[in-house]
C-alpha cells in the first residue's frame, strides 16, 4: 500500500484499526486450505460520502499477488456487494489509485463506473447496489 498512503509500519496499524473502529462487521477473509489468509476486503454500510448521501463504501480489496487471476477478487467483490445491498444501501462506492489499471478493470466488470470526482491519486467508482433478494 506504499503507492497510496501507507508508508510504515505504523501507519498501516493505524490505518487497519481506523477500518476496524468504522465498522467491525465489515471486514471478511478469504482463507486457502492451509488456512493462510489469501484475500481480504474492509467495506461499511454507514458511509456518507462527499454529497452527504449513505453509500455502502469498499475501503479495501486486497488479494496475494499469489493467488490474483484465480478469481478470487471477483468472488470477494460480488460478496462484500451483496452484503452491503443486504444492510439497505443503494449505492456502492470506492476509489481506486488512478493508474491501477488491474484493479479499475476488475471493478468495471463488476459495473462501477468512474465518475467526475477525483482526488490527487484516487479516482472515485460507483454504482448502483445489487438488488436485495425477495
Amino acid at each position: 500500500m506504499e503507492a497510496y498512503g501507507c508508508r510504515t509500519p505504523r501507519e498501516l496499524r493505524r490505518y487497519l484499526q481506523w477500518l476496524y473502529r468504522r465498522c467491525p462487521q465489515g471486514l471478511f477473509g478469504v482463507f486457502d486450505s492451509n488456512g493462510q489468509l489469501r484475500a481480504w476486503a474492509a467495506v461499511d454500510d454507514r458511509w456518507c460520502n462527499q454529497e452527504g448521501e449513505r453509500v455502502g463504501a469498499i475501503h479495501e480489496i486486497v488479494v496475494d499477488p499469489d493467488v490474483q487471476g484465480l478469481g478470487i477478487g471477483t468472488y470477494l467483490m460480488k460478496f462484500v456487494m451483496h452484503w452491503l445491498a443486504a444492510r439497505g444501501v443503494r449505492r456502492l462506492e470506492l476509489w481506486v489509485g488512478r493508474t491501477n489499471e488491474k484493479a479499475r478493470r476488475l471493478y468495471e466488470r463488476l459495473g462501477f463506473r468512474p465518475d467526475d470526482s477525483a482526488h490527487g491519486l484516487w479516482l472515485r467508482m460507483t454504482r448502483p447496489a445489487l438488488p436485495t433478494p425477495a
